[in-house]
């Protein structure tokens, strides 16, 4: 049977540190190089696509700063599905990211984590110690990220556990086609 939506599009908030991959991410998503890669513009960014469907897909690409949290009120409060983006080779949130995390829900509220993903970028350019395999590795960053993440934002963003404990991670990063693979989920 077909899934009945009550609007004409999908949307996306794609958000993160610069050069963190949301470029990347969206094209990804897309199908297209909508994006340029590694080219910061304005706080938010918007772009639009048909599926094969005729569905229009917009995106909202932001950096994450305080003008760019109170557009993200303004313009995608509404979102279907906010992606946050971390550079998975980094290991941990900056203060920046605490920040930013806090100002989110802030002003947009607890209800716009339940439509949130992490998502882990760069999976593939993770420098991974000779004693463990790819595999491993890349599965104890991917939990002590997501760990993290939800402590964030349950102990300083005032999160309830439920929430938070309902977020999804997933990794990413290209692969030699140049198209991001997406790798796993914990759902």
């Amino acid at each position: 049977p077909a899934m009945a939506f009550e609007k004409d599009y999908l949307s996306f908030v794609v958000c993160g540190s610069k050069g963190v991959g949301k470029s990347s991410v969206i094209n990804s998503l897309s199908g297209y190089e909508m994006c340029r890669v590694g080219k910061s513009g304005s706080a938010v960014l918007v772009r639009h696509i048909c599926t094969q469907d005729d569905r229009k897909l917009v995106f909202y690409e932001t950096v994450t700063n305080e003008e760019a949290v109170f557009e993200m009120y303004e313009k995608c409060r509404d979102a279907d599905l906010f992606l946050y983006c971390i550079d998975m080779r980094k290991k941990r949130f900056t203060r920046n990211d605490i920040e930013t995390l806090r100002r989110i829900s802030a002003v947009l509220g607890e209800s716009f984590w339940s439509r949130c993903v992490l998502v882990l970028t760069k999976s593939n350019l993770v420098h991974v110690p000779r004693h463990l395999s790819r595999q491993e590795y890349h599965q104890m960053l991917y939990t002590n990220l997501l760990k993290t993440f939800r402590d964030i934002l349950i102990h300083i963003a005032g999160v309830r556990k439920h929430t938070a404990y309902n977020i999804s991670a997933c990794a990413a990063g290209h692969c030699k086609t140049d198209r991001l693979i997406w790798y796993a989920s914990d759902r």
